[in-house]
């Protein structure tokens, strides 16, 4: 919701709390803060509906970035 707007009466609950999500956070999707992900996402999601490559390539190059970005964030477990 935009600052000193009054909210329409009758908004359902789950526009209500999606706009609430909205007010401390950005974000476009679910994994935009994913490290290593954020900036390839979208990238690995046109190749598949682009049929340029398949769910499994995709789900590959997205295993490196998580890899590489976590090793280099010195995230544990990597």
């Amino acid at each position: 919701m935009l600052d000193g707007a009054t909210p329409p009466t009758g908004v359902q609950g789950l526009a209500q709390q999606v706009a609430d999500a909205y007010k401390d956070s950005s974000q476009l999707a679910f994994n935009s803060n994913l490290i290593g992900y954020n900036s390839q996402g979208a990238a690995y999601l046109t190749g598949i509906l682009s049929g340029s490559e398949t769910p499994a390539d995709a789900a590959k190059k997205s295993q490196k970035a998580f890899e590489q970005a976590a090793t280099a964030a010195g995230l544990p477990g990597w």
